[in-house]
């Protein structure tokens, strides 16, 4: 267990297994020794036999080597070997190794302040009458898609009718907790309660507050959205669905199920998929294009790995990727910048495994 060579030490590891049901035993206490060792595979193996050989302290040791690593193989052995009890099993996937971090963190914080006001569901506090104390988080503008927002309020504050709404008193700046705090909270917020959004970092926290080191009063509404112009764009559904044009790379015989309304059936791809492949909406008139949604029809494996989304105006020219990310079985697209387009073209950037790619509804959201 303590030879140089690292090889050597995982053999030795998986040679103790049959000895590691007693915390007292002096291999168990070795082995232990090891997930802190230099070398990540050892420490991975560590984490494997202290499951395998039924250690009475395995998930526990485990789930403290996990939180303490950089490595990303490590954090996702954890995963693996000890999976968190009704917790979204994309988040790994979408958020990675210091975003799902960054999301359990900011899990604790919410449960211990932020439900008081805005509920343990994100509904806001019931207060009577159909009331309640704080506005929903759920498919908030000020939310999902653009940060900004978010992280204007959460330092300094809002006040004032929110979607005209009166809530008796302003929400306070959380100004005083630290940049790493109040990232967490916003990715778990951005990621909970039916919202998806990308990982907000401690650096953007850093960032908006000096960009905006002297305001003193809380935000409006009617300030963030002149200073953030995409959370005033309406997050209507399209309904002219039957005017859409879709044309595709392959499967071009079923794009038309993909926006039909008809549940048990959609678009796939004809051959398995690849790299490149693109999906493409062409709308009647232009339009500002807030949310897109593609629903694999609960499908594990029938979506883009990673995914870009591009748009032009003639079909020809097309912009730089408005977003990317990672796909799930109901792939939410928010775009963070105020978008105007008639045409939308999705290309697969990294395939899951040789499963169709199935798109059995797409709606887009936004001011049609």
């Amino acid at each position: 267990l303590d030879d140089k060579t690292p090889s050597v030490r995982q053999a030795a590891v998986r040679l103790a297994e049959p000895y590691l049901q007693e915390s007292a035993n002096f291999l168990h206490k070795s082995v232990v020794s090891l997930l802190e060792d230099s070398d990540p595979q050892v420490v991975i193996q560590a984490m494997l036999s202290l499951k395998q050989g039924g250690s009475p302290d395995g998930q526990s040791l485990a789930k403290q080597t996990a939180a303490a690593t950089n490595s990303k193989g490590i954090y996702a052995i954890n995963e693996q070997l000890w999976k968190e009890s009704g917790e979204d099993p994309y988040l790994m996937t979408l958020l990675g190794t210091e975003g799902l971090k960054s999301y359990r963190s900011g899990k604790m914080f919410y449960n211990s302040l932020c439900y008081a006001c805005h509920g343990p569901d994100g509904q806001g506090t019931p207060a009577g009458e159909g009331k309640t104390l704080a506005p929903p988080l759920f498919e908030s503008p000020r939310v999902i898609g653009s940060k900004e927002a978010s992280i204007n309020i959460i330092l300094h504050g809002l006040q004032g009718l929110v979607d005209d709404v009166d809530y008796g008193a302003p929400m306070i700046s959380m100004a005083s907790y630290s940049d790493e705090k109040l990232a967490d909270v916003l990715t778990y917020i951005r990621n909970s309660f039916g919202n998806r959004s990308d990982t907000v970092h401690a650096q953007d926290i850093s960032d908006a507050r000096s960009n905006y080191a002297g305001r003193v009063d809380a935000w409006t509404i009617e300030e963030l959205e002149s200073e953030i112009p995409v959370i005033a764009i309406p997050n209507k559904r399209f309904e002219n669905r039957s005017s859409w044009r879709i044309t595709a790379s392959h499967g071009i015989e079923t794009t038309a199920l993909a926006t039909d309304d008809i549940l048990d059936a959609g678009y796939f791809t004809s051959t398995n998929p690849y790299v490149g492949m693109w999906f493409q909406i062409e709308l009647p008139e232009e339009s500002s294009i807030k949310k897109i949604v593609l629903d694999a029809a609960g499908s594990e494996s029938g979506f883009p790995l990673a995914y870009e989304t591009h748009v032009s105006s003639d079909g020809e020219n097309w912009s730089e990727p408005v977003a990317s990310g990672q796909g799930e079985p109901i792939t939410q697209i928010h775009l963070s910048q105020t978008t105007q387009a008639k045409f939308i073209r999705i290309t697969m950037t990294e395939k899951n495994g040789w499963t169709a790619w199935f798109i059995n509804n797409l709606e887009i959201y936004g001011d049609e």
